[in-house]
């Protein structure tokens, strides 16, 4: 399938696989929005949600596991059942970036991981009322070298 984008410069068209499409439920853009999931081979860390239906919306997303190792949240039996979830392995989660011009700048949104089940191909973007992630974390964590130790 190609899907027309206005994310990257000129409107360009960007073939991806049935298995990228999802049906997803993301905080203020409504229910059942479809969005192709399009990871690059050469970064398989960061991707894009594009809108099959506007092409001028389209979120970088990041899987939170290469960035925060540390990140994990748990899943009320009801969104279990909401996803459709069948297994752990049926599930992928991403987090929503904002990406700064100083790439030292960009945030992840952590409080409000998407969960995506790859057998049914829908999503949601999960509020998480914890306290324990925030909507504004650092992407990148200074090193030692870069903060003089």
């Amino acid at each position: 399938m190609n899907v027309l984008t206005t994310r990257f410069g000129e409107p360009e068209i960007v073939a991806v696989d049935e298995r990228q499409i999802y049906s997803l439920a993301i905080v203020g853009f409504g229910e059942g929005r479809r969005f192709a999931w399009i990871v690059e081979r050469e970064n398989p860390a960061l991707g894009w949600l594009q809108s099959l239906d506007d092409p001028s919306l389209c979120f970088v997303v990041a899987d939170p596991g290469y960035f925060f190792p540390d990140y994990e949240f748990d899943l009320s039996e009801e969104e279990v059942r909401a996803q459709g979830l069948w297994s752990s392995d049926d599930a992928a989660a991403l987090v929503i970036v904002r990406v700064a011009a100083d790439i030292r700048e960009s945030t992840a949104n952590l409080a409000a991981p998407l969960v995506l089940s790859r057998r049914s191909r829908r999503g949601r973007q999960i509020v998480l009322n914890d306290g324990r992630w925030s909507v504004r974390t650092p992407l990148l964590r200074p090193t030692a070298s870069a903060v003089g130790v």
